[in-house]
This record gives structure tokens, sequence and C-alpha cells, in this order.
């Protein structure tokens, strides 16, 4: 449902008939939250666990809701990538093509680290009264934070870093320092001094009670290999090699043992049509970058 609206006019029953919630459920749905999530865990890439903190069908409905109507039609950084219709891996990794040096930094719990106080701040702002911002804050946020698996959290995480991006893009374009975020992936590339950039990063970040993550900083130089969003980006967007060979190898084994006999000697819990649609996937992936020669 679109609602076209005026925020100093917005009241409490326009949200209600927006959600199609009595009063009683509203009150619910805002004062039990722990009611409407639930929690897992996820296998990170990288290793760790990831924690997604996910709706309930209701919640998520109010949530896509929220998203349509409070948050799509506001601005974000021209400097962020992600969760933006139009918006690639490929064209992010393209903008850091040939480049003297690459460094990607990593910020530490991003969504986790986006406050509550920060949301309220964003809806009072936008001229919402305080019944309205505090109900809009509630059904968009979680102990406190932004949580990871509700649908408003990536916009939202846009919109709240709209001041972080344009302070370090502001710096970046003065010192001719390339620069893109894809959530909480910030990547840098050209001929630039680290040392003055990770200052001034920590410098904006602080205050915002944002953290670099050390151990998953990457410094890249042109004689390595260059690493955007899983794309090598030296010379030319390219799949790293040992992408590739893996896999050629998994294709080999698949050719040779049958899928099934591949699939159980690796161990792997998953039907063989969905492991083929996953091989189909990967190598039109592959092909896409270096497409095959007549």
């Amino acid at each position: 449902m679109k609602l076209n609206h005026n925020p100093t006019t917005l009241t409490v029953q326009d949200l209600l008939t927006l959600f199609q919630l009595s009063e009683r459920n509203l009150y619910k749905l805002t004062n039990r939250p722990k009611h409407y999530y639930r929690t897992f865990s996820i296998p990170k890439r990288t290793g760790g666990y990831r924690t997604i903190e996910a709706p309930t069908p209701l919640l998520k409905k109010i949530q896509q809701q929220i998203l349509e109507n409070f948050l799509e039609p506001h601005p974000v950084s021209r400097f962020a990538k992600a969760y933006k219709k139009g918006s690639t891996l490929k064209e992010m990794a393209r903008f850091h093509v040939g480049q003297h040096m690459v460094v990607r930094i990593d910020l530490t719990d991003f969504f986790g680290s986006l406050k509550e106080v920060s949301v309220f701040r964003f809806f009072c702002q936008q001229g919402y009264s305080e019944a309205v911002t505090v109900i809009l804050t509630k059904l968009t946020t979680y102990k406190g934070r932004l949580p990871q698996g509700a649908p408003t959290s990536p916009t939202l995480s846009n919109i709240l870093m709209l001041k972080v991006d344009e302070k370090v893009g502001k710096y970046c374009t003065e010192n001719k320092i390339r620069y893109t975020r894809y959530a909480d992936d910030l990547v840098f590339s050209g001929d630039f001094s680290i040392k003055r950039l990770l200052a001034k990063l920590h410098s904006v970040l602080a205050p915002q009670r944002l953290r670099i993550n050390n151990k998953k900083t990457r410094l890249m130089r042109r004689y390595s290999t260059q690493m955007v969003t899983g794309l090598v980006v030296n010379d030319k967007l390219s799949v790293s090699r040992d992408y590739r060979r893996k896999l050629r190898q998994e294709l080999y084994y698949c050719e040779k043992y049958g899928v099934e006999r591949h699939l159980g000697a690796t161990r792997r819990s998953i039907s063989s049509t969905k492991y083929i649609n996953q091989l189909i996937g990967r190598i039109n992936y592959v092909q896409h970058y270096h497409p095959p020669t007549k």
C-alpha cells in the first residue's frame, strides 16, 4: 500500500490504517519485540558465524511498508553502493580497476553499531510527531540497534551513514582517492598515504561509534592480486584464478565419479539438483567475465 503523506500531519491512526493493525496489536509489536523476531546463526564465508534476527511474517510485512513509504524516497550518498536499485557489485569493482593500490577496510558489528537513538533522530528530523517517530523507531530496531535480518535495516544503514560517506568522500575527492562503500566494506584506491587515510577515518567514525576491524583490513598493491567484492581489479575485471581452479576441479570430479558419489565423498548435505543448479550459476558467473573463445 502506497501512502502519500505529509510528515508533519501524519498521525498514529494513519499508521494503524497503513499497517492494518489494531491499537492492541501495535502496542504488542512495539513493546514486546522479542516475540516478533527469530534469532539464529549462519556461517560466514570468512569464518565464524553471523547472527540473524529475522522478523516474523507480520512484522516483516510492516517493515516492508515502512521501507516503501518512509525510507526508499530518502536520498543516500553516491559513495554507497549496497542496497540501491541499479547498483551492483560489478559497478563497484569496476571503479577500482587499474589502480596503484587498493585498500579494503571492514567495520566491526556494522548493523549493531547503528543505534536506536540515531534512527529516532532521523525520523524526528523528517518532521514526524514524537508519537509517530517512536512507533517507526520501535518497529525498525531491536535491542537498541538495527537488526540484521529486517528488510528496513539495509536502507536505514545507508541513510544513517550519509554524513559519514560524505565526509569520507570529500576527503577522498580532495586527495584523488577513489572511495566506495558496500555495507560495512569500505574500499579505497589510488596512490595515497594510508596513515593519513586511517587517521581521517578514525576521526569521522569515532563520533558515530563505528570501529575499524583491523584484522580484516587489506592492503593490495599492483604487484599482488587486488580483490574488490570478489573480483580481481588489477588490469580488468576478472574472477580469481583460485575460484576458477576450484570450479574446474569440481566439474572434473563430477564428470569422473558422478554427482552423487562426488557429493558423498565431500559429505555435503545438499541435493544433487540444488548442487547442479549452483554449479550452473558459478559457470555462468565465470563465463560472464571470461567468455569462452571460439
